[in-house]
């Protein structure tokens, strides 16, 4: 009996028999697995800034390469170097990074050690070589290699060659202690790098002096403090005789050299005139044993011989420190004869105090006055001066007035022999010739001498018995202005002094500069004041036996003081009290030469600077 089979296993069976159908498909073959990730170099030494490449390589347990692996790279102490996604390191600082490289879960590491440039020297540097005595500035150091790359990291220590010249502090801070010159060393010690030093050669600059005033005997100087920042502002400096207390140091023991007026305040000004030469000349003015300085706010103070009252403080009364002057007036400029002193205010009104016998007080007097009076006329003033027992001044119209002594013509309004009580015009060259305009004045004992304005020339009035007015004679005197002779008679600035004794006038001559220039003098030489290295009277101009160049000359009797275009004073003639500042023996010397100013004075130096030009004569 034959057996049913079903369809579908029929089917089956046939197609098994036929060998029909397809053969069994194999499973997929996996990639040997990453084993290992080798990162080459393992190690390796780069300089700050520089960059270095690391190649990675992934091998199977067996060692076969796996060329499919793909990396993440990683730095483990990114401060020190980083790395990006080609493997590819670049140095940040001095150190030791490990660098990873990232094959899935299996990595490689290379050491990268990071050292900074091996320091070669060490740049010091300043806002300026220069200092004031008194000023601070602050020292930068930046240690480099020898390529001029800068190395960080590094620890600094400052040194200062001559500790009385300047100081250096810790951090590099640098102040200015005297005059000098020093050297500032830098030590840096940059660890790996090495250590290397640097040095900067620091100049402290002699006295910034911006005013010098010339007496009897004695002398002084207004010295800028830098540590005020002001311009022409700081202390009094005064030497020689003392014997009134002009010194102002509180005793009436000489001085030979520069010794602080005792002052808790300051003097100085902030006088609008950009003139170096005509701003210090009216900030301090000496008489014939007294001074007279102003502060920044006006103010007048007086010390010394108060004979006449020429100190305006109400008395008669020397005094050895200054004092103010009563009245409660705010001057912008002073000016002192031999026993008396002048000041201008604000609105150009003129007012003088002390001797005036005279009539050098020009208020139609001849009392003395203990404070400040008004000078008649209702002029309004641009520039005063005075002499011995005189005073000119240049009004706001342009013309030029005396007052006072005449005995010798010194009024200049054609007469001698009767004084002026109150300011009168001053006369042309000849009768009826027009008046001469002056933009500069300069009053001595018993001579005037002016500027002409537009041209500089020099003329002079009054007496000549010392060859005074330089017109190439001695002897006689002349009641009108008369031109100055000699090979150089025209003048930027004019300087004299009312000094009792005082027969000589001083003019700084025109140069390349925009203020200062060489002086000249002329007239008495008994001492050697006029600066020539004799003692010969002239009666033309002279030039100083000096290269330098000056802003103010200021003759006295028997001596004479001019301050520089650095700022420097220089003296010279008589020394008998110490006058010319150099100390012991008391020798004299008719050559310019530097006055010291004592370790510890706040002054330092520069170069003149300013708007304008003009003259005077050993004004007081």
């Amino acid at each position: 009996m034959l057996k049913t089979v079903p369809i579908p296993a029929l089917a089956l069976l046939i197609l098994i028999g036929c060998g029909g159908g397809s053969s069994p498909t194999s499973p997929p073959t996996n990639p040997d697995p990453v084993a290992t990730v080798a990162v080459t170099p393992a190690l390796d030494t780069i300089l700050v800034g520089e960059t270095t490449s690391l190649t990675a390589m992934a091998r199977t347990q067996s060692g076969a390469a796996v060329s499919s692996a793909s990396f993440t790279w990683i730095s483990g102490t990114a401060q020190v170097a980083t790395v990006d996604a080609q493997g590819r390191v670049s140095g940040v600082s001095a150190g030791t990074a490990t660098i990873r490289a990232s094959a899935g879960a299996i990595s490689g590491v290379a050491t990268i050690v990071v050292r900074s440039h091996s320091v070669a020297a060490v740049e010091v540097s300043l806002p300026a070589t220069k200092l004031r005595v008194g000023l601070t500035a602050q020292l930068a150091a930046t240690p480099r290699t020898a390529q001029g790359a800068a190395v960080t990291g590094c620890t600094v220590t400052w040194t200062v060659a001559d500790g009385a010249v300047a100081s250096v502090s810790a951090a590099g801070s640098a102040t200015a202690l005297a005059a000098g010159t020093t050297k500032l060393t830098a030590s840096a010690d940059c660890g790996s790098a090495g250590t290397a030093s640097g040095t900067l050669e620091l100049t402290v600059d002699p006295s910034r002096i911006v005013a010098v005033g010339t007496g009897r005997m004695f002398s002084c100087a207004l010295v800028e403090d830098a540590r005020l920042n002001a311009r022409d502002q700081g202390s009094v400096y005064c030497w020689g005789a003392n014997q009134h207390g002009q010194v102002g140091d509180g005793t009436v023991t000489d001085r030979a050299v520069p010794t602080r007026v005792v002052f808790a305040g300051v003097f100085g000004g902030s006088a609008a005139d950009a003139n170096p030469s005509r701003r210090a000349s009216e900030l301090l003015v000496v008489g014939d044993e007294h001074a007279c300085a102003l502060t920044p706010e006006g103010a007048a103070w007086c010390w010394g011989d108060n004979l006449n009252g020429q100190i305006g403080d109400g008395t008669y009364t020397d005094r050895s420190t200054p004092v103010q002057v009563q009245g409660g007036h705010k001057f912008v400029a002073l000016t002192s004869g031999e026993e008396f002193v002048c000041g201008l205010d604000a609105e150009g009104a003129a007012w003088c105090w002390g001797q005036g016998s005279d009539g050098q007080l020009g208020n139609n007097n001849l009392d003395d006055q203990l404070k400040p009076v008004a000078v008649l006329g209702g002029h309004r003033w641009t520039f005063l001066r005075a002499g011995e027992d005189n005073v000119c001044g240049i009004t706001t119209l342009g013309a030029t007035w005396c007052w006072g002594d005449n005995s010798e013509g010194t009024v200049g309004d054609g007469t001698n022999g009767v004084d002026r009580g109150v300011p009168t015009l001053v006369q042309g060259p000849t009768p009826g010739a027009p008046a001469l305009e002056f933009s500069w004045l300069g009053l001595g004992n018993e001579f005037v001498c002016g500027l002409e304005s537009g041209t500089g020339a020099a003329w002079c009035w009054g007496s000549n018995n010392r060859g005074q007015l330089g017109i190439g004679m001695t002897g006689g005197i002349r009641t009108r202005p008369t031109a100055v002779q000699g090979p150089n008679n025209v003048f930027r600035t004019l300087f004299d002094s009312g000094d009792d004794d005082n027969f000589t006038a001083c003019g700084i001559a025109a140069s390349a500069a925009e203020f200062g220039g060489p002086a000249w003098c002329w007239g008495d030489n008994g001492g050697g004041q006029l600066g020539d290295g004799t003692t010969i009277s002239r009666n033309v101009p002279t030039q100083l036996a000096t290269t330098e160049s000056f802003l103010q000359i200021l003759p006295a009797d028997y001596h004479s003081c001019g301050l520089t275009t650095t700022w420097r004073i220089m003296c010279w003639g008589g020394n008998e009290r110490g006058q010319l500042g150099k100390g012991v023996p008391l020798t004299a010397n008719p050559t310019p030469t530097f006055v010291t100013f004592p370790a510890g004075a706040p002054i330092s130096g520069g170069v003149a600077s300013a708007r304008r030009a003009g003259v005077v004569s050993g004004e007081r």
